[in-house]
């Protein structure tokens, strides 16, 4: 699988950019949030086994772009309230365990998961990730990179998908 055959200058050539980014606080890798100890953590000599494969699919969309399936994608829901709602609801049942109740990554189950869950609150404000992005990470979860993110396009329908989506784009509303 070329997933699995990145080499170890490219990766390293992504940590490298990620920490740069964080440092600046700019670019698609920024966590402004970040101070201290905790950016000092996402510098590529200090990353665990865990922040190195979070990092892989953002890596492989950043350098290739999304996979095939998930290229022209776009979202077919407006962000109504009905949508919106529906969407919380799904997201409730399927992601909150893991990703926590305002997409955090803080769930109950999160402490228990290496790598740690997306914190989806940032990640669907960046602006570099697009619905595909996020259609590709919901549908096909992390088997393909060593995380316990689930698959969830056999479980659930592209509409529902879709309505988390929304829900999460919306900023996690109560």
């Amino acid at each position: 699988m070329w997933i699995r055959n990145l080499t170890i200058s490219s990766a390293i050539a992504v940590l490298a950019f990620a920490a740069t980014a964080i440092a600046a606080e700019t670019g698609p890798w920024a966590q402004p949030n970040l101070s201290g100890d905790d950016a000092q953590s996402w510098l590529p000599e200090n990353m665990t086994p865990g922040q190195e494969r979070r990092m892989q699919r953002h890596w492989i969309f950043i350098n290739f772009g999304l996979p095939r399936a998930y290229r022209s994608v776009k979202s077919p829901f407006l962000a109504s309230e009905e949508n919106i709602r529906e969407g919380g609801r799904s997201y409730r049942t399927f992601c909150h365990v893991c990703h926590g109740a305002q997409g955090r990554g803080d769930g109950d189950a999160a402490r228990s998961l290496a790598p740690s869950p997306a914190v989806l609150a940032e990640l669907t404000r960046d602006p570099a990730v697009v619905d595909g992005y996020l259609m590709w990470a919901i549908s096909d979860g992390g088997v393909a990179f060593d995380s316990d993110m689930p698959a969830y396009k056999e479980l659930l329908s592209e509409d529902e998908i879709w309505r988390i989506i929304a829900y999460m784009q919306a900023g996690f509303p109560d």
